[in-house]
């Protein structure tokens, strides 16, 4: 399972980067901001053809075809293109996530970054691997040293959480931190040590299943707003190096 995996989010993101500055919007759903493109469609084809014939009793739940066989043991947790908009404006911050899941727990989690050839990889205890490399979490320990990732969402929770990211600021406990509308990118940059953390507050369960489990496996802290261990279907994620953790998590109730 490890080597299809691999191989089917980089088919996935071949098909990906063929359309590339090509393929616009082709319908929108729950707002304008929340676009579909062929390419999304494209690489769901891709994703789920190659699962069925291989894994035909596994499950499948997809950003872009919903639900199939959810209660099966085996089931496989597909986003076919995060970061769809930055696709469609042709800014190349997007990706292709993968994940399985082995009743509540993911077993293994794939992200590709095809724009620049970024394969990021976890199993279960096994670490977090970058294009074949094992990667480690960054060892920032000082909150205003350190960068990272937070939200845009114009939601209540979201807009809370970077008002006290901004209160920190004007404390002069600078962070430097951007959101880049791509949890995939944003994972692959975390996970490997670039950025020192990251916080999300918005998307589906296809957004929050590889994400917090290769993070985890590369050594960062994660865990929902009340600081418990993440769990599969929470929607609430804070991921950091384990000295940052406890800091960002009291920055974001207000202390």
């Amino acid at each position: 399972m490890e080597h299809f995996i691999k191989t089917i989010v980089k088919k996935a993101g071949a098909e990906i980067k063929k359309r590339f500055g090509k393929s616009g919007v082709k319908y929108t759903k729950t707002h304008s901001h929340d676009v579909v493109t062929e390419a999304d469609l494209a690489s769901n084809r891709i994703l789920i053809d190659a699962i069925q014939k291989r894994y035909s009793s596994h499950g499948i739940i997809s950003e872009e075809t919903g639900e199939y066989q959810k209660d099966a043991e085996f089931v496989w947790i597909i986003d076919p293109l995060d970061g769809t908009n930055n696709f469609a404006r042709a800014l190349p911050l997007f990706g292709v996530m993968a994940a399985v899941a082995h009743g509540k727990q993911i077993e293994y989690g794939a992200i590709y970054d095809p724009i620049h050839n970024q394969l990021l990889y976890a199993k279960r205890h096994k670490g977090a691997f970058l294009n074949n490399e094992k990667i480690h979490c960054s060892k920032t320990k000082i909150w205003s040293e350190s960068n990272g990732f937070t939200s845009c969402w114009m939601k209540p929770k979201t807009m809370l959480v970077n008002r006290r990211l901004l209160e920190s600021n004007a404390k002069k406990e600078w962070s430097l931190y951007r959101a880049l509308w791509s949890i995939a990118i944003e994972t692959i940059y975390v996970a490997s040590g670039r950025c020192d953390w990251l916080i999300s507050t918005s998307g589906g369960l296809w957004d929050y299943a590889a994400p917090p489990f290769i993070l985890k496996e590369a050594g960062c802290t994660v865990t929902n707003f009340q600081g418990e261990p993440w769990k599969l279907g929470q929607k609430d994620l804070i991921a950091a190096t384990p000295a940052l953790h406890p800091q960002l998590l009291k920055i974001m109730h207000g202390g």
